[in-house]
C-alpha cells in the first residue's frame, strides 16, 4: 500500500529564501523503502514531516540477489512517486538512512601508550582518528582488506574515550599514559551506494548522504531518555533484525536475527495461497473483527508460531551478548507498524525473557511516533511514518 500526498507548487519569486531546508530522507529495510520530505526549519525549531511514501517488498526465497531485485524494484517505485509530487521548494539535500542487511556496523578502538604521561587534547584526538579513517579507507592491513574490499565506509562516529582505563565524558586536558577512543563504523557495498545513488539523481543532483540506521535511532533516543543509560533497542526487519545493546550510553553488543515479520507473510501466502499484499493487508485488519472465523483463526494461528520465533530469537541473542546485567525495566523496539508490534507482543508474552533479564516487569515499547512526536511535527495531510520521524531528526542534525 502507498502512501502519497501531492503538495500545490506555490508561486515563488526568484529572490525568496524559504524559512527553511527542504530535505528528502529515504529509508531502505529488508521489506520496505520509504521516503518522506522534510522542511529543516533555518530557526532550528522542530523540523517537519510534509509527505511520505513507502512501498513494502517479499520474495519466496531468502536469497540475497533475489531480496535485492525484489528492494529495488520498491525503490525504484518510490523514486517514481517521489518525482510525480508538487513540492513548495526546491530540494538541498537527500539523506539515505541504510537498514539490516544492507549495511554492516562494527565497533573500533584506537589505542594510544606511552611511557610518560601526556596531555590528552583535542589535536591528539583528531590525529588518532584521521590515522583510522585513513588505514580504513587506504585498507592498512590484511583485515581491514578482507573487511572493506568492494565496500565504502559511511561513518565513522566516536562513542567513547578511556584514559588509563577508564571512561570518562570529559577527556580533554587531562593527562594519561593511556588512550582508547572507541567508534562506531558503518560500511555499505560500493556497488549497492552506486546504484542509489544513481537512482536519487533521477529526481535531483544535490548531495546525498548516507548514515546508518541503529545510528539514526540512538541519536533520537538520546533527546527522547537523556537521562536513559541502558538500554536494548531491537530493530523489528523482514528477513533479518538487529538486537543493540547500550551500557552507560555505549553501544555495547550488536546481535543479527535471522528472522524478520516477512517469515510470517511467507507462512500466511502460502498457507491461503494469496499474494503477499493480500496477506500483509489480512495481518493489518485481522484485529478489526472484519473476517470470517475461520480466516481470523488462520491469522492468528501464523501470528502466535510468529511471536514463539520472535521471542526464541531475541532470547538467543540475549545469550549471547551476555550483558543483560542492571538493564532497563523496558525494551525499545522499532520498525515498521506491524512488525514493531509482532516483537514486542513476543517480548511481553515471554516469561524466559522476563526471567533471564531478571526483572519480571520488563516489556517492550514501541518506538513510534506517541514517543517521538516532540522531536518532529507532522503537516495534516502526512501520514505519521515512524522511522520517517526518526530520519527527519537526523536531517536537523546534519544541516
Amino acid at each position: 500500500m502507498s502512501m502519497t500526498f501531492f503538495l500545490k507548487r506555490k508561486e515563488l519569486s526568484d529572490n525568496f529564501v524559504p524559512p527553511y531546508h527542504r530535505v528528502l530522507t529515504i529509508d531502505i529495510g529488508s521489506s520496505s523503502v520509504g521516503a518522506g520530505y522534510v522542511n529543516v526549519y533555518r530557526d532550528g525549531s522542530r523540523p517537519e514531516v510534509v509527505a511520505t511514501t513507502r512501498r513494502y517488498f517479499a520474495h519466496k526465497e531468502i536469497q540475497a540477489e533475489a531480496i535485492e531485485d525484489a528492494m529495488f524494484r520498491a525503490f525504484n517505485e518510490v523514486i517514481h512517486e517521489l518525482r510525480h509530487m508538487s513540492v513548495e521548494a526546491p530540494l538541498e539535500h537527500i539523506l539515505v538512512t541504510i537498514r539490516s542487511p544492507w549495511v554492516t556496523s562494527s565497533m573500533r578502538t584506537i589505542v594510544k601508550e606511552s611511557h610518560e604521561s601526556f596531555v590528552f587534547t583535542k589535536k591528539i584526538a583528531d590525529d588518532m582518528i584521521a590515522r583510522e579513517v585513513d588505514a580504513i579507507e587506504n585498507k592498512k592491513n590484511l583485515k581491514q582488506v578482507m573487511l572493506f574490499e568492494g565496500n565504502e565506509l559511511i561513518e565513522h562516529k566516536t562513542l567513547h574515550v578511556r584514559l588509563n582505563g577508564y571512561a570518562t565524558n570529559d577527556p580533554l586536558g587531562k593527562k594519561a599514559k593511556k588512550v582508547e577512543i572507541t567508534t562506531y563504523i558503518s560500511i555499505l557495498e560500493k556497488r549497492l551506494k552506486e546504484r542509489i545513488v544513481a537512482s536519487c539523481e533521477k529526481i535531483s543532483s544535490v548531495d546525498i548522504s548516507f548514515v546508518s540506521f541503529l545510528y539514526t535511532g540512538l541519536h533520537a533516543l538520546q533527546s527522547v531518555m537523556p537521562k536513559q543509560q541502558d538500554m536494548i533497542l531491537v530493530e523489528a526487519g523482514g528477513d533479518i533484525s538487529e538486537i543493540t545493546i547500550i551500557r552507560d550510553h555505549v553501544i555495547q553488543h550488536v546481535v543479527s536475527i535471522p528472522y524478520g515479520s516477512n517469515h510470517a507473510l511467507r507462512e500466511l501466502s502460502l498457507n491461503l495461497e494469496i499474494s503477499y499484499a493480500h496477506a500483509r493487508s489480512l495481518i493489518l485488519s485481522s484485529h478489526q473483527g472484519l473476517f470470517k472465523k475461520f480466516l481470523s483463526h488462520s491469522i492468528e494461528k501464523t501470528l502466535a508460531r510468529s511471536r514463539e520465533r520472535w521471542s526464541h530469537f531475541i532470547m538467543e541473542a540475549l545469550t549471547l551478548s551476555r550483558s543483560v546485567d542492571h538493564m532497563p525495566d523496558f525494551i525499545l523496539v522499532t520498525g515498521e507498524a506491524w512488525q514493531a508490534h509482532a516483537c514486542a507482543d513476543s517480548i511481553n508474552d515471554s516469561e524466559h525473557i522476563r526471567e533471564f533479564l531478571g526483572r519480571q516487569k520488563t516489556k517492550a515499547i514501541i518506538l513510534d511516533y506517541p514517543l517521538l512526536g516532540g522531536l518532529v511535527g507532522y503537516r495534516s495531510s502526512a501520514i505519521r511514518d515512524p522511522l520517517i520521524t526518526l530520519e527527519a531528526y537526523m536531517a536537523q542534525t546534519l544541516l
